[in-house]
């Protein structure tokens, strides 16, 4: 799993969870704590994280139902770059526009 996928899946546990440790997203992910406070870091660029120390602390963003999606995800990306080398070049362009504007910075 790539950053940008672990990152995605994140944002989707934070939404649906409410506050998540650190640890338990380290865990989750195979990956060290470090990693994932990297991530949030990362994150933090897009959505409005909030992070807590302490016993119950944890990662949770501000306002949940206000962090739709404003970008395409990765298995968004992959179906539309396989469907682009199907399509007529003034499709193509259409589509990749769409993707210039909507993909992951």
């Amino acid at each position: 799993m790539d950053a940008n996928w672990r990152r995605e899946a994140i944002v989707e546990i934070l939404r649906q969870r409410g506050k998540v440790r650190a640890k338990e997203l380290a865990e989750r992910f195979q990956v060290t704590r470090q990693t994932i406070y990297h991530d949030v870091e990362v994150l933090s660029l897009h959505y409005d994280l909030c992070t807590e120390p302490g016993r119950n602390g944890g990662i949770y963003l501000l306002n949940p139902k206000r962090h739709r999606r404003e970008c395409l995800s990765c298995t968004q990306v992959e179906v539309l770059q396989q469907i682009l080398e199907s399509l007529t070049d003034e499709r193509k362009e259409i589509v990749q526009s769409v993707l210039d504007d909507f993909s992951s910075p």
